[in-house]
């Protein structure tokens, strides 16, 4: 059931939907900076884990607090991990991410199969190239499975190439990219350490 209008108060770090009554369950357990009113006579605004959205069709679009749309931002599933958003949607080869801040601003557009958080500086992108059934070159794969650690019989690998994003200009590191799956990156605050797996490290500050 959706409400003709509500609003989003905070109180100890709990959504509270108010004014009619919000019936999404998930509208609870997520801390707010201020109370923020939204009209949704049409009742288009609904609430997930951690976001507003509005849905057409099979279509998700992420909204911004004050239940404006953020535009680029539709997709087919939206996850909230830490405090951005990971958006999913058809790709070529396979599901295409994106990661969007609740404002609207983009650290990674719509593009890499697979991404992942280093800190809150940077995340990495995983990009899917071609089809290969050397798991020594496999940087990506897909899988049928609903839970999976590691490539399996009957899964599908991809060569690829791993970028690290800056979190602040929603930009790629340059230079900095990974082609084998033995290679690392981690992150300590703005620094990066790159290992290419082939035995070659580099410290970028």
């Amino acid at each position: 059931m959706k409400t003709r209008h509500f609003s989003l108060i905070i109180l100890a770090g709990l959504i509270l939907a108010a004014t009619l009554g919000l019936t999404t369950k998930a509208a609870t357990k997520e801390i707010l900076k201020k109370e923020v009113t939204i009209d949704n006579k049409k009742g288009e605004v609904q609430v997930g884990q951690g976001y507003l959205f509005s849905q057409k069709g099979d279509e998700l679009t992420l909204l911004k607090p004050d239940g404006t749309p953020i535009k680029e931002a539709v997709a087919l599933k939206i996850q909230k991990k830490d405090d951005a958003f990971i958006l999913y949607r058809k790709g070529k080869k396979l599901a295409e991410c994106a990661v969007f801040k609740e404002d609207g601003k983009v650290i990674i557009p719509f593009g890499p199969a697979v991404v992942e958080p280093l800190n809150k500086y940077f995340w990495t992108g995983s990009f899917a190239k071609k089809v290969t059934k050397d798991k020594n070159k496999a940087l990506i794969y897909s899988t049928p499975n609903t839970f999976s650690i590691t490539p399996q019989k009957g899964d599908t690998l991809y060569t690829g190439e791993k970028k690290v994003y800056d979190a602040s200009t929603g930009k790629a590191v340059k230079n900095v990219k990974v082609t084998s799956p033995a290679a690392r990156i981690d992150a300590v605050k703005d620094t990066l350490y790159v290992s290419d797996g082939n035995g070659k490290s580099v410290i970028y500050d």
